[in-house]
């Protein structure tokens, strides 16, 4: 259905343990996964060097506003308040609709919506639904070789007995962003162009530090983050 099972439980136990990683970008536009190059202790921001030093300063910083990122952002901050990390989601598109279309069997959708709700996230399997279709039928009507095997050509039709939804794409940004979220959502994209491993330009876009990681917004504002995670594709 294009969306995948956040790997949270490895940030949340990583911050929870004082562990910090940097974030490794990849020669495109944003690294395509996030790439954690190394560890640090946990950062004492008292001890930063006025440089170092800012009020911007998160456990985890999540580029882009699509399915993965509001995901992840809303599992990490879905646990007590007193141990979930800060989260903040920088994205201008934050606020438009999705426009991909998602479809997923439906035992498949049901098993996220059982982890989604065992973390007090719910609405998977009513507000994410638009269509629900209780049996699957595919036409077929060429082999390998691409020659017509019915008549009219593509009229062979095999039923999967397999139930399959469409996903409803507002329904399910509802679940993930609503006035109850609790990540801050900054409505500025980054700015860097990746020309190599941690390369950027303009040559201050992105800054690596020892506890964290500086970007550069298009207002010309900056946020940092302990984690960083590109979920922009």
């Amino acid at each position: 259905c294009g969306i995948r099972r956040p790997r949270f439980e490895e940030v949340r136990t990583n911050l929870r343990n004082g562990e910090q990683h940097r974030h490794g970008f990849g020669a495109s536009r944003h690294a395509r996964r996030p790439s954690f190059l190394s560890r640090a202790r946990t950062p004492q921001l008292s001890s930063l060097s006025a440089s170092e030093a800012t009020p911007d300063l998160y456990d985890v910083v999540i580029i882009g506003s699509g399915p993965a990122s509001l995901s992840l952002a809303t599992l990490l901050t879905s646990t007590d308040p007193s141990s979930a990390p800060s989260v903040a989601v920088c994205s201008k598109d934050i606020q438009k609709e999705w426009v991909p279309n998602y479809g997923v069997w439906v035992s498949e959708w049901q098993t996220l919506d059982d982890m989604f709700q065992a973390r007090n996230v719910r609405g998977l399997m009513d507000a994410g639904v638009d269509m629900r279709w209780e049996d699957t039928d595919c036409f077929f009507g060429e082999d390998m070789a691409g020659n017509p095997t019915s008549n009219p050509e593509g009229n062979e039709r095999r039923s999967l007995n397999r139930p399959y939804i469409r996903v409803s794409r507002s329904g399910l940004k509802s679940v993930f962003y609503n006035d109850d979220s609790k990540f801050k959502t900054i409505e500025e994209n980054v700015v860097g162009e990746a020309i190599g491993t941690n390369i950027f330009t303009p040559a201050d876009a992105v800054t690596f530090h020892e506890t964290h990681t500086t970007l550069t917004l298009t207002d010309g504002s900056k946020i940092s983050g302990k984690v960083v995670i590109d979920g922009t594709g």
